[in-house]
């Protein structure tokens, strides 16, 4: 089991990535999972500009 701090990372990691890949408010991007190399899919919203994505392989998901 993953302890809280390798948690914070991963989430970090994913976020960081998505961060780089949704360039433009409103529109979905599509990029290489940073941990296991998998289709992630993010989109920053064009409300507040905050990052919403997800991997179908491991399941990671983040929300700002």
């Amino acid at each position: 089991m993953e302890n809280m701090q390798q948690v914070k990372d991963k989430n970090k990691l994913f976020l960081g990535k998505a961060h780089k890949a949704c360039v433009k408010r409103g529109k979905a991007y599509e990029f290489e999972c940073p941990i296991c190399n998998g289709y992630a899919i993010g989109m920053k919203s064009s409300v507040n500009g905050h990052i919403v994505a997800s991997c179908s392989v491991c399941k990671m998901r983040v929300r700002q």
